[in-house]
């Protein structure tokens, strides 16, 4: 089987998407599954961890002099230029991959997008949490804590099979081992060490508001903080 992911990271954007494609793209790889990537270069990208984990990445450029520059509000610039020009450009390298399913995790593609992509592979997955717009795909994965079939009652179409968590999840190994860990060591009297992960941008700069109300909560208390960031984070 052939799979390709379009996704892609930023500043902007965070790593997450990503590092989910990524999570999904090893395991299908054991299964014996060849995968492939579709990324855009944009500032912070992390696509050289992509080709890290022994994947070919299919890159689109920024600057193509095919267009200008693409402007717009929201999740839609995110993409930076239109949904059409960048359909248009993956289709050129899915006419040479010819992926069996499409795995897609962007939040500035829709259904415009995909039904552009669907004569050129013959599935169509999407991964989404945010139930905010119209898809067309075989298969959607969303792990929003809470989230409801009904949410994306005007999205999809009937055919649809939709994934949700916490039945559905992309975990990986090393997360689900410390997770045991972490549930057979309770309960605690105590709390002494804080971990915290901000995925890996925090572009708004939280930390420096969760680090202040923890010394407001924690003022007679001795406790160790720690935090992850990307080293790409501004």
């Amino acid at each position: 089987m052939n799979v390709t992911f379009r996704c892609d990271s930023s500043i902007n954007i965070g790593i997450g998407h990503v590092m989910r494609c990524i999570t999904l793209a090893n395991s299908l790889r054991t299964q014996g599954v060849k995968c492939s990537f579709i990324c855009r270069i944009h500032e912070g990208s992390i696509i050289f961890l992509i080709k890290k984990h022994g994947f070919i990445v299919y890159e689109l450029t920024s600057n193509s002099t095919s267009h200008r520059p693409y402007s717009t509000s929201g999740h839609l610039s995110w993409l930076g230029i239109s949904q059409k020009q960048d359909a248009k450009e993956c289709i050129f390298i899915l006419n040479q991959i010819k992926p069996d399913w499409l795995i897609i995790d962007h939040y500035a593609l829709d259904a415009t997008w995909e039904k552009a992509l669907r004569p050129y592979c013959k599935k169509i997955m999407v991964l989404d949490d945010l139930a905010d717009r119209v898809h067309d795909c075989d298969l959607l994965l969303d792990q929003s804590i809470g989230r409801q079939k009904s949410d994306y009652r005007y999205y999809l179409p009937l055919k649809t099979k939709l994934l949700l968590a916490p039945k559905y999840l992309l975990i990986r190994t090393p997360f689900l081992d410390a997770a045991l860990k972490s549930k057979e060591s309770r309960p605690r009297s105590t709390i002494q060490n804080i971990f915290i992960s901000m995925g890996g941008m925090d572009n708004h700069n939280y930390i420096s508001q969760i680090l202040l109300a923890l010394v407001n909560l924690h003022k007679e208390l001795s406790i160790d903080v720690s935090i992850i960031i990307s080293s790409l984070a501004p």
